[in-house]
This record gives C-alpha cells, structure tokens and sequence, in this order.
C-alpha cells in the first residue's frame, strides 16, 4: 500500500508539470477550464479551482454571448423572411469528435511548446464526469436549419473552451438532394473517477455516454449537429416536411 501512495504521489507530480505546460499562455478562463477537466480526484478535490456549477455558469456564459441565428443568417446571406415554411430550428449541445488526454500536452524545455499553442481542433474533446454524475465537455456545437420553399439552410458553428479554436460550416440543400435524415447515438466508453483521498489505489470504473446527433445525407457529403432528447419534436417536424417536398417533386 506504501508503494501506492509514493506511486500515486509521483504520478499527481507529473500531471502538474504536463498541466503547467498545457495551460502555458491561455487566458485565466481557458486555464480553469483545462484545470477543472484534469482535476485529481480525491478528499482535496472540490476546494479548489471550478467546481461543476462554475463550469456551467462559464459555459452559459459564453453561449448567451452568442446570437447564433443572426449568425446563421449573416453567413448564409439571408432575411428570416425567406425562409418561413417551419420554424428554424436551433440544435445545441456538447460536442465531441475523439477524446483527449492531457498526456498529450508537451512538457516544457521541449520543441514546439504547449499541444495548446496551435489553438487546433485537433487536440481532441475532454470529458469530465462531475461530482453530480452529470458529464460535461470541453468543445460546444450550435446549429440552425432554416427552411424556404425550395431549400434547407444549414449552419453550425462550434467553438472549444479551452482555446481560440472555432469551426463555422454552412450550405444549401435542395429538397429533391436530401438522401436521408437520422438522429444517430454515439455511444463511448470512458473511466469513471475514484473517489475519496486514497481513490488513485482503486480499480477503474467504466461507464459508457451517449452523443446524440442530427445528421442531413446529401450525395456523398453529411452534415450533423449536436443536439439533445427534447429537439426530438424540431426533427419530426423537419422529417415531414422533406417528405412532403420530396412527394410534390415526385
């Protein structure tokens, strides 16, 4: 058991210094964010740094400094009045492309610096399973379909917390090109967090999420969107229409 403790103790060392280096140079919220998801578990563990409500209020935050809609709107160069055949319907929730391990960070002294410095969507999303068993992610997607009489307007836009990293993706569909239209569940394993002080001597836990999407076939090119349970009804709504256009173009 000694040997665990001094092997847990070095352990806890070396993700400090990879911590150190993957938050090298970002701002104090982007810091916190790294931090909050790289947390050691344990007795410790809720004293300092953001807690999951902290999490939350930063992640509301920057969500409701966004007018995704007028966004949406501007890309696509469009008047809402166009586009009035449903509802627009607005998608949201985390988003997730691979996972990411903070191994991943570059140490200090060594070339290239910080993982963190490109700002790339390649470094993949953290996952974090919060003291409510609530689980939270690093990257964000928000998406708009607007529909007119002839097409379907799609636009989503994605940023990562714990960097400068944004995605913007927009296009035109025609009815008649919509191949198919699916709400897919990507189900994923992760380690679920020991807890108590000496929680690192435990056996992992593994527990499975679910990432809902919506995803618009057309051709050989797919588009998808975050989005949570309750948009069910939007694409019920969306299903139908491109039923029925498809129907009258025969």
């Amino acid at each position: 058991m000694i040997g665990g403790i001094f092997g847990g103790i070095y352990a806890s060392a070396g993700k400090k210094a990879l911590l150190k280096a993957e938050t090298r140079g970002r701002t104090d919220e982007q810091a916190a964010v790294i931090s909050y998801f790289n947390a050691e578990g344990g007795c410790m563990s809720g004293f300092f740094g953001f807690k999951d409500k902290d999490f939350d209020g930063h992640l509301s935050s920057v969500v409701g400094g966004l007018n995704i809609k007028a966004m949406a709107l501007n890309k696509l160069c469009l008047d809402e009045s166009q586009v009035g055949e449903i509802t627009p319907i607005m998608l949201d929730n985390y988003y997730y492309d691979k996972p990411r391990w903070l191994e991943q960070a570059v140490l200090p002294g060594s070339k290239g610096g910080s993982v963190m410095s490109t700002g790339s969507d390649a470094v993949g999303t953290y996952v974090k399973i919060g003291k409510d068993d609530v689980y939270r992610f690093s990257k964000y997607m928000m998406s708009c379909i607007f529909c007119s009489a002839e097409q379907i307007y799609y636009y989503s836009y994605r940023f990562d917390l714990t960097n400068l990293s944004t995605t913007e993706e927009a296009a035109e569909l025609f009815y008649k090109d919509i191949d198919s239209v699916q709400v897919m569940t990507r189900v994923n394993e992760t380690v679920k967090p020991n807890k108590g002080c000496l929680g690192f001597l435990q056996p992992p836990v593994y527990e499975t999420y679910t990432v809902p999407t919506l995803t618009l076939t057309v051709g050989g090119a797919s588009f998808s969107c975050s989005m949570r349970p309750e948009h069910e009804n939007q694409i019920h709504g969306l299903k139908n229409l491109i039923r029925d256009k498809k129907s009258q173009l025969g």
